[in-house]
């Protein structure tokens, strides 16, 4: 434990001024390493051996971590673990996560109480991002090769 892609890697994390907390994706799963004869050759992947998978499923979750002390706040369970979404969180207390299934959920930055979510139909592959347009804030996030852009309420 982890496997190679559980705890929170490449997922972009999110760190909030106003409450202090990291906020992570995260899947929990084991996986099993065995090694097998593989020549080096330079320029190419070498990985020694190869993966094997354990008969417990993963459990995957949005996590709010005091990096003080690494005392986990709350967490927030998700369908699917990815290695590539991630969380943003905004000055307004909103954290906005992508994640495998195609889901972009918004929770309570402070306490993880779910406020919305909407399914864009397809795997999300990145972490939300937000902008102004004449101080107006949206939250966009890449689905495939569509990008989904939504205004928030003022």
């Amino acid at each position: 434990y982890p496997s190679l892609g559980g705890g929170t890697n490449w997922q972009a994390p999110s760190y909030s001024p106003d409450t202090g907390l990291l906020y992570v994706e995260t899947q929990e799963s084991g996986q099993r390493y065995v090694r097998d004869p593989e020549k080096y050759e330079p320029g190419k992947l070498f990985m020694g051996g190869r993966t094997l998978g354990i008969p417990e499923p993963a459990v995957s979750n949005i996590k709010a971590i005091d990096p003080e002390n690494g005392e986990i706040k709350w967490v927030y369970p998700i369908n699917r673990g990815s290695l590539s979404a991630g969380v943003l969180t905004t000055a307004s207390g909103i954290l906005f996560a992508s994640t495998a299934e195609g889901n972009l959920i918004a929770l309570n930055a402070k306490n993880g109480a779910f406020l919305w979510r909407t399914q864009t139909g397809g795997q999300m592959a990145s972490a939300p991002m937000s902008y102004a347009v004449d101080g107006h804030q949206f939250v966009a996030v890449t689905v495939g090769s569509v990008l989904y852009s939504y205004a928030l309420p003022e």
